[in-house]
């Protein structure tokens, strides 16, 4: 996963390192996925995109690109939770003591009160369930949204199951009656998908969030934030990329460049503590990198630094 602030660089960064990524792996394939709803991907790749896995013209072959339609994933999943709710309590008309009447408002207006930010959320567990039984060497490089939607989708999981078992609460009541029903079974089949996705965030051996700053103070200390929140929600946090550094060049550029130098340390004195994850400086180029030949040539531009700070 790539995140940080709007505008560091994100989804450049997450490309490159697809790219870099289906290049040098030999087995599995590499999806390349967007969970921004304001998509950018195709835009950095320079080929159209949308809600299906495409092939990017001049990458390796294994590699795959889509940009999420979370808003068409959670109203597929409403309209089948609706007409399976109709169908269930359509069988009680009549047959009960009880009031499905109410209970049928009380789901409707559950399924309508849905969490925020459950749209991606469904379309996330969608991708990785299908991967897992597809394909168990796939690859998911995903580029997230900005810091603060980025971490809500992060921590909505156990939100998410919480209103499913409010909704599965209800439907309980009759399964003396009609039994679980295709409603019952499909939440609860999407809790068992949501542990699962759970685990997977939280897992270093499977997942690693690579966090996108630039070098100056606001985005150093949203950074910082978002490094803590990662930590607090047990994401693993994998690597951390410096992006727009300044080339050597003029005055003005020696200038930037030693403003940017100590926003660099700052970051390294709170993320080189521990060992194996790596700080990479990434250089400023104009214009920006766009396409699969100019993304490349970037990525090999890019530096680690050592546990001193130094290139």
């Amino acid at each position: 996963m790539f995140g940080g602030k709007g505008g560091v660089g994100k989804t450049t960064a997450a490309a490159t390192a697809a790219l870099a990524l289906a290049a040098h792996r030999p087995h599995g394939r590499v999806l390349l996925l967007s969970a921004d709803p304001a998509h950018s991907l195709a835009d950095a790749l320079e080929v159209p995109l949308g809600d299906d896995e495409r092939a990017v013209p001049g990458a390796p072959a294994r590699l795959r690109a889509r940009e999420l339609d979370a808003e068409r994933a959670l109203a597929a999943a409403r309209e089948r939770y609706r007409s399976a709710v109709d169908q269930l309590f359509d069988t009680l008309r009549g047959g009960s003591n009880l009031d499905p009447a109410f209970d049928r408002a009380v789901v409707q207006d559950l399924i309508a009160l849905a969490p925020p930010g459950i749209d991606e959320l469904f379309a996330l567990v969608a991708v990785t369930d299908a991967l897992i039984r597809e394909d168990a060497a796939a690859t998911v490089v995903l580029d997230t949204a900005p810091t603060g939607h980025a971490l809500r989708l992060l921590a909505l999981p156990e939100s998410a199951r919480e209103w499913i078992q409010a909704l599965l609460a209800v439907l309980l009541k009759y399964r003396q009656v009609v039994g679980l029903g295709q409603l019952a079974q499909e939440l609860v089949e999407m809790s068992k998908k949501l542990r699962g996705l759970e685990a997977l965030l939280r897992d270093p051996a499977r997942t690693a969030f690579v966090a996108v700053t630039r070098p100056a103070e606001l985005p150093r200390l949203e950074t910082e934030r978002l490094l803590a929140e990662l930590d607090t929600l047990g994401i693993p946090v994998a690597g951390l990329l410096v992006n727009a550094i300044t080339p050597p060049g003029c005055a003005r550029c020696r200038r930037a460049a030693a403003r940017e130098e100590k926003q660099v340390r700052a970051l390294a004195r709170r993320f080189l503590t521990r060992a194996g994850r790596p700080l990479i400086l990434a250089p400023m180029i104009a214009p920006e990198p766009r396409g699969v030949r100019a993304l490349r040539d970037w990525g090999t531009a890019w530096r680690r630094l050592d546990r001193a700070g130094r290139p």
